[in-house]
């Protein structure tokens, strides 16, 4: 009889082969939980109820922060995103099971175990600094072999030019990139496409990328041996830029995640004083008002625009030509 704990200890021991510290520490974290409640039973009992069950269970746990970054000492139930993070951890870990018979697991319950619905409102915007950015770059340059670097790179220049949501990049075939007029055609949420644009030196990346890159249809593909040329993951994505952001030695409340870069490029677009429904379609947004919470409006881009758009700015201009 092979037990939850075990299994669950099995589990992560594969995963830390090929994973970055930050993934095993949030799975880690999940497994233990689900151990603490399931954990002296065979694996090969457990059943949809038993699922249905711990999911409710999720809904109800609660956890006090005594250190967080952005909650200090706060009591407060699971976020949305952890719950489903918690969802996605299982339904990986029943998968593993499935393909080892000494488990004797027939399906993967959690398939059929809803997960928590998660809408724009329900995410922290995280505002990623230039000098956090440039240090990633920086780091991202000293990755090895040539090939990872070059990824890297491009990764890190496509993901804040474009606001691409990480299912795109995935996604993104070289059939559907036009290196000359500089656009991509990326499908996102819900299977909808659209077009994205980026810089020349953004292409020049691109370019580079695929000079190293293995031979596949897909931009973003992986460098192991065991699937080369297989698209990235969402999460496949998330472990590299995580993963540099770790070399960067960044403190974990500045760690930078996909789609952290995906909110600069709407932050900083609109610092620059783009209007809301253009930054609205180059987001891929349908509704201004999910646009609206991207954007991180300070008083000294206020006062900037103010002084360039107040109707009094003619009676400056007239006083200074009187003095002359």
């Amino acid at each position: 009889m092979i037990t939850v704990g075990d299994a669950a200890a099995n589990f992560l021991r594969s995963k830390s082969l090929k994973a970055t510290p930050h993934y095993i520490e949030t799975i880690s974290g999940f497994m233990r939980m689900f151990a603490d409640k399931y954990g002296e039973r065979s694996v090969s009992t457990l059943t949809l109820d038993d699922m249905e069950e711990y999911a409710a269970y999720l809904q109800t746990v609660e956890l006090k922060f005594t250190n967080h970054p952005n909650r200090p000492t706060v009591k407060g139930t699971l976020s949305k995103s952890t719950i489903d993070s918690h969802h996605r951890t299982l339904r990986a870990f029943f998968n593993w099971m499935l393909e080892r018979p000494e488990y004797h697991v027939k399906s993967n319950l959690m398939l059929k175990v809803p997960r928590p619905r998660i809408f724009e409102s329900d995410m922290r915007i995280k505002r990623v600094e230039w000098q956090t950015y440039m240090l990633l770059i920086e780091t991202a340059k000293m990755l090895a072999p040539a090939a990872m670097q070059a990824r890297a790179l491009a990764l890190l220049y496509m993901l804040p030019d474009t606001g691409c949501r990480a299912e795109g990049v995935c996604g993104l075939r070289w059939s559907d990139v036009d290196l000359a007029l500089r656009r991509a055609y990326v499908v996102e949420k819900f299977g909808k496409g659209r077009f994205v644009f980026f810089l020349p030196i953004t292409r020049r990346r691109l370019e580079a990328w695929r000079q190293l890159a293995p031979k596949s249809e897909f931009v973003f593909c992986s460098l192991r041996e065991s699937d080369k040329g297989q698209p990235l993951t969402p999460s496949g994505l998330y472990q590299i830029i995580i993963g540099i952001s770790e070399r960067a030695k960044l403190p974990r409340e500045k760690q930078v995640a996909p789609h952290d870069l995906r909110h600069m490029f709407a932050t900083y677009a609109d610092e620059s004083g783009i209007s809301l429904p253009y930054l609205q379609a180059l987001m891929g947004h349908e509704r201004s008002e999910t646009t609206a919470r991207y954007i991180h409006r300070s008083g000294l881009m206020l006062q900037s625009i103010h002084d360039d758009h107040s109707p009094l700015r003619r009676l400056m201009s007239e006083s200074n030509t009187e003095r002359r």
